[in-house]
């Protein structure tokens, strides 16, 4: 069974748009430099936090493969393996991760196999999170609720391919910053932080006894220009 983040990514497949007009830059009330944007008043420090792995989210164990027991090390790498997960709310899913799920893996029986084992844990651990723990999901689509531009002369061109961007929600579900991850065109690049800016969601929740809260969270948010019939 292969494991997948329901919000990982979003594929869309666009024709030409004519001749709308383009953006200049980030909408009112928001400030911007080439690769990220933010609404005015947001704590960028916070907001554009690097979540490529734990160690960059500082979240590294630190102990040494020499010294750590099976256990720890299988605890290590299926918690590596949620790493798309963790980047959603570092710390809450740590927190956990430690008190639900760690002691039950750190007690399991590998089978020869140590790497579909390690794939059947990842995702238990994954559905034993989901009991504590909700994911933002999109509320409105690109190409409906928010338009998207594709120009005509790019189309013509054939420019294609996908712009990956962080997006930092509110506890409200609102984009607050968006990092530009990766790139296309410098046009579809500032055509879809824009749409993204409008793009809106369900919050993150954390469960707290027999209440849900939500909380502010960071998604991957991908858009794919491919030219219909490609």
């Amino acid at each position: 069974m292969s494991f997948r983040l329901c919000w990982a990514a979003i594929l869309l497949i666009f024709v030409g748009c004519g001749r709308p007009s383009l953006p200049s830059g980030p909408p009112e009330g928001w400030q911007a430099t080439e690769e990220r944007w933010w609404r005015s008043g947001v704590d960028t420090t916070v907001a554009f936090r690097p979540l490529e792995s734990l160690a960059t989210m500082g979240l590294e164990t630190g102990a040494s493969a020499t010294a750590a027991s099976r256990g720890e090390l299988l605890v290590e790498a299926v918690r590596r393996s949620l790493t798309p997960l963790f980047r959603v709310q570092p710390e809450i899913i740590d927190s956990l991760f430690r008190r639900y799920v760690a002691p039950k893996v750190a007690q399991a029986t590998l089978t020869e196999d140590v790497e579909a084992e390690i794939d059947r844990l990842r995702e238990e651990s994954y559905r034993s999170l989901l009991r504590y723990f909700r994911e933002p999901r999109p509320i409105t689509r690109l190409g409906e609720e928010v338009p998207l531009i594709y120009p005509d002369s790019l189309v013509e061109k054939g420019v294609t391919g996908r712009v990956e961007m962080q997006v930092y929600l509110n506890a409200e579900g609102e984009p607050e910053a968006i990092w530009k991850l990766e790139g296309v065109h410098p046009v579809l690049d500032l055509l879809a932080m824009e749409a993204t800016t409008q793009m809106r969601w369900q919050p993150a929740y954390v469960r707290q006894g027999n209440t849900w809260i939500t909380v502010p969270s960071w998604v991957r948010f991908n858009i794919h220009y491919q030219i219909q019939g490609e």
